[in-house]
């Protein structure tokens, strides 16, 4: 029980920071890209990049080639938040 617990308290840490991040913006949707996608995320319109080392409990990405950040923003006029691994 106390694993749990000690996991949904870094959740929450992770989870309070990505929103005070954005402020009071929110993503409609989460696109998380694979390999080869990286350049749907420069398409970003007025991009907010968070890379994963600053969210709490959230690693380094340490795979060759993955960028390991957040790119919050605008994408076919849609707010996104794109996930890089």
């Amino acid at each position: 029980m106390e694993q749990n617990e000690n996991l949904a308290q870094k959740l929450d840490e992770a989870t309070a920071y990505m929103r005070d991040c954005l402020d009071s913006k929110k993503p409609e949707l989460l696109l998380i890209l694979g390999s080869g996608l990286n350049h749907v995320a420069e398409k970003i319109v007025d991009p907010l990049v968070i890379p994963f080392s600053e969210v709490p409990h959230l690693q380094e990405s340490t795979v060759a080639g993955h960028v390991g950040r957040f790119v919050f923003g605008g994408l076919g006029g849609r707010p996104v938040l794109v996930m890089q691994g």
